[in-house]
């Protein structure tokens, strides 16, 4: 298989995917989108202005990242201009290629996740706490009541 054929293959099993929560897309070295879930962005050239990639403690041009040619995780922040949120992303080389994967998460849609998940979870430990202590609130008397 060629390498036209590979990068076409996996922009048509990404292609119009959801890309709220978390996707995957393919740069080359020299930061040019391969592809993408929008096949708009395929062609753009990530440039030193686009975003930054902090990782360990260091920040680094996305571009930078992608221009060393190894794997790397870290937040990416992108300009205030561009309305894009904050992701998660780790970058992977490909090889025998110039090739790098890129997964990324959306921080903002892990925000509500959690926050989601720590409302239910006060809820149950509420309704458990209750339930194990039998306490029961009088609304003729607005006070608790152990049973």
């Amino acid at each position: 298989m060629t390498h036209k054929q590979v990068i076409q293959n996996l922009q048509n099993s990404i292609a119009n995917t959801d890309m709220q929560s978390g996707f995957i897309c393919m740069y080359n070295r020299k930061g040019i989108e391969l592809c993408h879930p929008n096949p708009a962005l395929i062609g753009q050239v990530i440039d030193s202005n686009n975003s930054e990639l902090i990782s360990g403690g260091a920040s680094f041009g996305f571009s930078e990242v992608l221009n060393a040619g190894k794997e790397n995780v870290g937040i990416r922040h992108f300009n205030k201009e561009s309305g894009r949120s904050s992701e998660i992303v780790s970058v992977f080389p490909v090889a025998g290629s110039d090739w790098m994967v890129a997964s990324h998460a959306n921080t903002k849609v892990i925000e509500q996740e959690i926050s989601g998940l720590y409302l239910r979870f006060l809820f149950i430990f509420f309704v458990g706490y209750n339930h194990h202590f039998g306490l029961k609130f009088s609304s003729d008397q607005d006070v608790v009541q152990r049973t």
